[in-house]
C-alpha cells in the first residue's frame, strides 16, 4: 500500500482500493469487533478458573456441619448396638432366673384359712412343678380327716403344670377343701324314723301299738346288725 498527499488538503478526496494481483483479496479488520472477540474468551476463562477454585475449596462451614453429622449418625449406630446387646443380656438372665410356684390347701368352711401347703417350690421357667411336687399324699390325710375337694387348680388338668417366667409374682395354686357331710345308712335311718313313729304314738289304739312293736322290733334288730359291722371294721 501507499500514502498519496492529496494536491488540495482543503478538498475531500476520493480513495479507491484495488488489489495488487487479481487473486489478492483485501481485508480491512475492523478493530473494535477484534477487540471484543478476544476479550470474550478471556472472560469465560476467569469464569471458569473461579468456578474451579470454588470447587476445590470447599466451605468451611459445610465441611463442618457433615463432619458434626456423621460423628452423630455414629454414635447413634453405637447407642442402638449397645442397647440391643443390653436386651440381649437381660432376656439371656430373665431365663436362667429361678422362678418359685407354691400349692395351697385352704378350708373353705373357715373362710379360706389355710389347712397346709407345699412350701416355696423353685425351678427354672418351663421346667415341671409336678416333677418336684405331688397333691397325691396330702390330699389322703385331707380326705382321711373328713375333708372332700370341692375345687383343685393344680390337678383339674391333665396338662403338665410348669414355671412361668413372671420374676414379681408367685405361682399360686389352690385346692379348696370343706368337711364331707356324714353320710347315714339304710338302718340308721329306719332307727331315726322308728323314734320319730314312737315318739307321735297313740298308746290308746291297741292296733296302732301292735304295728308299732313290730316296726320297733325290725329297727332294733337293725341296729344290732349295724353295730356287729363297725365292730368287724375296728
Amino acid at each position: 500500500m501507499k500514502t498519496v498527499v492529496p494536491l488540495d488538503p482543503s478538498k475531500d478526496a476520493t480513495v479507491t482500493y484495488k488489489p495488487a494481483k487479481d487473486d489478492d483479496v483485501l481485508v480491512i479488520p475492523v478493530g473494535q469487533k477484534k477487540t471484543e472477540s478476544k476479550a470474550a474468551p478471556s472472560a469465560e476463562k476467569s469464569a471458569s478458573f473461579e468456578n474451579k477454585e470454588s470447587e476445590a475449596k470447599p466451605n468451611p462451614a459445610t465441611a463442618a456441619a457433615a463432619k458434626a453429622q456423621e460423628t452423630a449418625d455414629k454414635e447413634k449406630e453405637e447407642y442402638s448396638a449397645k442397647l440391643k446387646q443390653i436386651r440381649k443380656q437381660h432376656e439371656e438372665d430373665k431365663s436362667d432366673k429361678e422362678q418359685i410356684a407354691i400349692i395351697n390347701y385352704i378350708d373353705l368352711d373357715q373362710n379360706g384359712k389355710q389347712l397346709t401347703s407345699s412350701g416355696p417350690l423353685t425351678g427354672k421357667p418351663g421346667d415341671s412343678i409336678n416333677d418336684l411336687y405331688s397333691t397325691d399324699i396330702p390330699l389322703k390325710a385331707i380326705t382321711k380327716a373328713g375333708y372332700e375337694v370341692v375345687f383343685n387348680s393344680f390337678d383339674d388338668t391333665d396338662a403338665v403344670q410348669r414355671f412361668d417366667n413372671n420374676d414379681l409374682m408367685t405361682q399360686v395354686f389352690t385346692i379348696g377343701l370343706r368337711k364331707a357331710k356324714k353320710q347315714t345308712s339304710l338302718a340308721e335311718r329306719q332307727a331315726a324314723n322308728g323314734l320319730d313313729l314312737i315318739r307321735n304314738l297313740d298308746f290308746n289304739n291297741k292296733d296302732e301299738v301292735a304295728a308299732m312293736a313290730l316296726g320297733v322290733a325290725t329297727t332294733l334288730i337293725n341296729l344290732i346288725g349295724l353295730a356287729g359291722d363297725k365292730n368287724k371294721d375296728r
